[in-house]
């Protein structure tokens, strides 16, 4: 299965075609369909949104912090996650080097909107 991204108007039945995508997919148990949400509550409600069509045995529903984590330990690599005040420093060293950011650099809280 190759990755979509699904951009849609609000109430267009995106969440309800992925729902359908992701039974589909994981049907017979021969793929682990994966599926990114923005959120945590959007997490939840769309397995909830599976479990009411009749659930879905093997499609994860994760967040991208979750994703990527199952990419890092699927490569079979050691990481680390960096803690919040060396990603503050990397991420303000980074915006420095930045000239076109350099007047928004030293505004309040212009770093903790990078980090998302």
């Amino acid at each position: 299965m190759t990755v979509q991204l699904l951009v849609a108007p609000a109430a267009a039945g995106k969440t309800a075609y992925v729902v359908n995508l992701a039974r589909d997919a994981a049907h017979g148990l021969q793929s682990t369909p994966r599926v990114v949400t923005p959120t945590h509550l959007q997490a939840r409600a769309l397995r909830r949104r599976l479990a009411k069509k009749g659930g879905a045995i093997g499609v994860r529903v994760l967040t991208f912090d979750r994703l990527y984590a199952e990419c890092l330990n699927a490569s079979g690599e050691a990481y680390t996650e960096i803690s919040e005040p060396v990603q503050y420093r990397l991420i303000r060293s980074l915006v420095d080097d930045l000239r076109y950011y350099a007047p928004l650099a030293s505004r309040p809280g212009f770093i903790q909107s990078l980090k998302g």
